[in-house]
């Protein structure tokens, strides 16, 4: 594991206050696939309510038999399914060739029901991973009239194994629409998420069609340290669910986090969608699971209240569960305010932060234009091109930037379609999530 650290400029002026931008490269080693791999523990979480009959419903019933295939004797798996209520498919086993099999013959009785309990669905997952999860029964977050309290369903609870943290444990959650019935409040949710998160168990989610709710989808993909896949078309989903379970059987690194300092009296800004705490001169961001090969960016702006005589640091440590990964670090230096207007930037690292103001400002503009406030939406763009001008416009990189977020300030500025919305929605996600546009994550060698 690999830590580079590059800041946009090495100079800083003396006295004077400034702000400066860095690049957090994290370079997971490659593991040689003959070469044992990190056990997998999975819940697979299948939305099995009315509008997924048909088509939908077989896809998906194809795309789990089939990522159960690639298991091995070492997994351990759990399938459940929800509408207004849960149903656990089968409890969690060693994925074993009689296991698979039987779970296989289960999917095959899966058809669809009636609403969409998807906070019930995900936390019985989760419980079969060994994760303490903690939802409200019946209050101002939970609806449905007749359905059942997700706290009333007792999956078959799993304790934390001894080998537990040697395990990648991932909940991957299916849906092709809004949540309706059990927690429907998506901060309530999502704070359930990030706590279970921080257990160990990641949360990725797959949203089909035009009738999933977005910004709730992801944001339960950012609180869970996970991705975030949007379908269009039925037949993507077995491929989705392939790159999925793919990517949680290469994992190298569980959960882990990177953590920052800046000189004392600097303070700090997270770039991208994962959690992030800042305290002072310092900052934490949760990551997801690293894969092999794997390379992620991030992002930070520092705002330096005046520079001394002498080298100013910023130092960065990537950690798993308490073991300390990787660390890097980078050295600003005072100079005299000629040298630091003559330094030439480091082009590639500004072009990632205007990246990452335009796909944060274009997710925040979809959430205005669903709720119809075209104005709003066009002024969050105009913002995130003044931010982005003044990095540096004469870069051509920056300029491609500005000239598609002058374009969206029109686009979004009238009403749009749900595949228009959704569609620009993941791609941002992505983005800010430094993977590929099919959701993935970013190979070295790609």
């Amino acid at each position: 594991m690999q830590l580079v650290v590059t800041p946009d400029r090495s100079l800083v002026p003396l006295l004077d206050p400034c702000v400066r931008h860095v690049r957090v490269r994290i370079q997971a080693p490659v593991v040689a696939s003959d070469r044992p791999r990190m056990p997998l523990d999975i819940a697979f979480v299948l939305d099995r309510s009315g509008s997924m009959d048909g088509t939908p419903l077989a896809l998906v019933r194809r795309a789990v038999s089939e990522a159960l295939g690639r298991l091995e004797s070492t997994d351990r798996f759990a399938i459940y399914t929800f509408d207004d209520t849960v149903a656990e498919l089968q409890a969690p086993v060693a994925a074993t060739g009689t296991a698979v099999s039987t779970a296989r013959g289960a999917l095959l009785g899966v058809e669809s029901g009636g609403s969409t309990n998807l906070s019930g669905g995900w936390s019985a997952g989760c419980r079969s991973l060994g994760a303490t999860v903690t939802l409200p029964g019946r209050s101002e977050a939970w609806r449905g009239r007749g359905a059942r309290d997700p706290r009333a369903f007792t999956p078959t609870v799993v304790e934390p194994s001894e080998d537990a943290g040697s395990r990648a444990r991932r909940v991957l959650v299916l849906t092709d629409g809004r949540a309706n019935c059990g927690v429907v409040d998506r901060d309530t949710v999502c704070t359930a998420v990030s706590d279970v998160a921080a257990q160990g168990v990641s949360t990725s989610t797959l949203g089909f069609g035009n009738g999933f709710e977005e910004v709730f989808l992801t944001a339960m993909s950012d609180a869970g340290r996970g991705g975030f896949f949007f379908v269009a078309e039925a037949d993507q989903i077995p491929a989705a669910i392939a790159r999925e379970v793919g990517e949680a059987l290469e994992v190298v690194a569980r959960v882990p986090s990177l953590r920052v300092r800046a000189p004392v009296g600097a303070t700090i800004r997270c770039f991208g969608s994962y959690p992030c705490t800042v305290t002072a001169n310092e900052a934490t961001v949760a990551l997801p699971d690293l894969t092999s090969g794997q390379e992620m960016d991030v992002l930070f702006e520092v705002r330096l209240a005046g520079a001394r005589e002498g080298a100013c640091d910023f130092v960065a440590e990537l950690s798993s569960e308490g073991t300390t990964l990787a660390g890097g670090a980078c050295a600003w230096v005072p100079s005299s305010a000629d040298a630091v207007d003559a330094e030439k930037a480091e082009s590639s690292v500004l072009v990632a932060v205007a990246g990452s103001i335009a796909a944060d400002a274009r997710r925040r503009a979809v959430d205005a234009n669903r709720e119809h406030n075209y104005g709003v939406a066009r002024a969050i763009l105009e913002a995130a091109i003044e931010s982005v001008r003044a990095l540096r416009h004469d870069v051509h990189e920056i300029r491609v930037i500005l000239d598609a977020l002058a374009r969206d300030t029109y686009r979004f500025g009238e009403e749009m379609t749900d595949f228009a919305r959704k569609s620009s929605y993941a791609e941002s996600t992505s983005y800010l999530k430094d993977r590929t546009a099919t959701g993935v994550s970013r190979k070295r060698y790609d």
